[in-house]
């Protein structure tokens, strides 16, 4: 499933770096699958029990140019060849490689495209721009998933960041991710009566309609959740996209939202629980 673009092989390269599976690998493609992506990050960053550890249960390299993944109550062999970017011989067309150039983020979102077909016996990159984080986080394990609005599912922010912070930093930490969209005060598109798109106060500091991994928290003198820093799959801050959003390093993916702009987000809490 190619969509026409040149292949290579990549067979040559390491599943994973010598320092395992990172989330800093996550170099999100063209494919507008950032719910995927975001959370492999998420499983990648969690390093207990042993490092990634429901990376490397999932997936192995079988020394032949093709690997085994176990997706759900699934096995797939996947193998290395991977469309390319056009006009290069050396870039993948979606995921791109992680630190020494290893492939375990393509060959994992080639094995989910093989997963989770909206078309029986036509598996399709596009097709993960439809697969849910909480999917994903199934997939490589989380027997327990959820997916509630940032506003409508909590009645308080306090209740919303007394959550975030148990379910990140409790005794079995879970994976979590944030599908960021825009604040209440956007005034959407529409076509019937003209409308053109007004973008909302949250979608004019940050890229919105995207999905971030849950990097780290902020926490007040008391103990409390004030924020959080998010982490970017395209691996930068905001793209080229003309958001006001700026720190130190740009190109680091991290940014820093506070709880309060967070529940302005008619977006969702993304998390699974931790595979053992």
């Amino acid at each position: 499933f190619t969509a026409g673009l040149a292949t290579r092989s990549f067979a040559d390269k390491p599943l994973f770096s010598s320092v395992g599976p990172k989330a800093t690998d996550i170099n999100q493609g063209v494919v507008s699958d950032c719910k995927v992506v975001s959370a492999l990050a998420a499983l990648a960053r969690n390093t207990g029990p042993g490092n990634s550890w429901a990376i490397r249960k999932n997936m192995v390299d079988f020394g032949d140019g093709t690997y085994g993944l176990k997706l759900g109550n699934n096995f797939y062999r996947v193998d290395a060849i991977l469309p390319l970017k056009a006009g290069s011989t050396v870039q993948p067309n979606y995921a791109n490689l992680g630190f020494e150039n290893s492939i375990w983020v393509a060959i994992a979102e080639k094995g989910i495209a093989m997963a989770d077909q909206r078309v029986a016996g036509a598996p399709n990159y596009g097709d993960l721009a439809s697969t849910g984080a909480d999917e994903v986080l199934q997939f490589f394990g989380s027997t327990q998933t959820g997916v509630p609005f940032l506003r409508g599912g909590y009645a308080t922010m306090a209740a919303l960041g007394a959550d975030i912070l148990q379910r990140f930093s409790g005794a079995n930490p879970q994976y979590l991710t944030v599908s960021l969209s825009d604040s209440f005060d956007e005034i959407p598109a529409n076509a019937a009566t003209g409308q053109r798109r007004v973008v909302g106060t949250l979608g004019r500091k940050f890229v919105t309609n995207h999905a971030y991994t849950v990097w780290s928290t902020i926490i007040d003198a008391n103990g409390r959740l004030t924020g959080l820093i998010l982490r970017n799959p395209w691996g930068t801050d905001t793209g080229n996209f003309g958001v006001s959003y700026s720190d130190a390093n740009p190109n680091d993916g991290l940014v820093q939202i506070t709880l309060a702009e967070l529940r302005t987000s008619k977006g969702r809490l993304n998390w699974g629980s931790r595979v053992i």
